[in-house]
């Protein structure tokens, strides 16, 4: 399940602290840029991030995991920097997380994601992950898409409730 409607106030905190440094850093020029988030003030949080580069050319549209930070190492298979979702089983087209890159590629604004968790640790049901797109400053497409990714024992993958407080279609955040 993923949707770019949803309760700010509802996020874990750490994704509400990426969220509001990734709008204070778009404005006028459009998505945030790559530089926006190579600083000191989010490398706290990368041991929860994915990194995923954006490729859309004669190919078609795929994904390619460049960095997984060391936590989220920790919880999901080996070896998955550097390849691309088209080229893993059941991540490619048609899964749940092509569908939620799919949809960050096509909207171009921040998405909530809760996908089902296979991985090797017990008790873990889901990932919470908040998906936010960084632009090249060249396209309006996001070329890269910054995740930061955590468990969630407590509910099975897509039941979450959400409210609309944010969306990219109606402008800025309210309520907040």
């Amino acid at each position: 399940m993923h949707t770019d409607t949803f309760h700010i106030a509802d996020l874990p905190e750490a994704h509400r602290h990426l969220l509001y440094r990734w709008m204070a850093s778009s404005g006028a020029r459009g998505l945030p840029l790559l530089d926006d988030f190579q600083h000191g003030a989010t490398l706290d949080s990368s041991k929860n991030f994915v990194f995923t580069e954006i490729h859309d050319g004669p190919g078609g549209l795929d994904f390619e995991l460049m960095y997984i930070g060391p936590n989220v190492r920790a919880f999901t298979s080996p070896k998955l920097e550097g390849k691309r979702l088209s080229n893993m089983p059941g991540k490619g087209p048609g899964s749940q997380l092509w569908a939620a890159y799919e949809a960050l590629f096509r909207k171009a604004c921040p998405l909530y994601v809760s996908l089902p968790y296979v991985g090797p640790l017990p008790g873990y049901v889901s990932t919470q992950e908040l998906f936010l797109p960084l632009g090249d400053g060249k396209s309006s497409h996001p070329r890269y898409a910054l995740a930061l990714v955590a468990l969630d024992p407590k509910m099975p993958a897509g039941s979450r409730t959400v409210q609309e407080i944010m969306s990219c279609s109606t402008g800025p955040v309210q309520g907040v």
